[in-house]
């Protein structure tokens, strides 16, 4: 009987810690992307660029159909005109205001907020 008693309490103890909860932490790319996420919606942006952090681009006249679709995955932005970038490697981003073209007559119709992301 006490072998059996023993042999529950062995089973039961093992079951129990093999049945922790462990939490995973996000990476710091999903938490750069929660963060993006959060910006684009409080700020109006219309547009997602992203450029090389070393080409010292500034951004401020765009085609309106250029970054205007994006998404986040796994801390993975998808910009619809530039292909897809990892988040880990974002060393800043800032908001502008920019003047966007009509990509057909190359006229100004107006201007939009804009998200510029530096990568590495």
């Amino acid at each position: 009987m006490k072998k059996i008693l023993f042999a529950i309490f062995i089973y039961t103890f093992f079951f129990i810690i093999g049945c922790t909860k462990q939490t995973i932490s996000p990476t710091q790319a999903e938490l750069a992307a929660n963060e993006l996420n959060k910006i684009i919606n409080s700020n109006n942006i219309k547009h997602v660029i992203a450029e090389d952090y070393n080409s010292g681009v500034s951004v401020s006249s765009i085609q309106s159909n250029v970054g205007v679709s994006f998404s986040f995955s796994n801390g993975i932005i998808s910009i619809d005109t530039s292909g897809s970038y990892n988040l880990t490697y974002l060393k800043k981003y800032i908001i502008v205001k920019v003047f966007i073209t009509d990509p057909v007559t190359g006229k100004t119709t107006g201007t939009d907020n804009a998200l510029i992301l530096y990568f590495e």
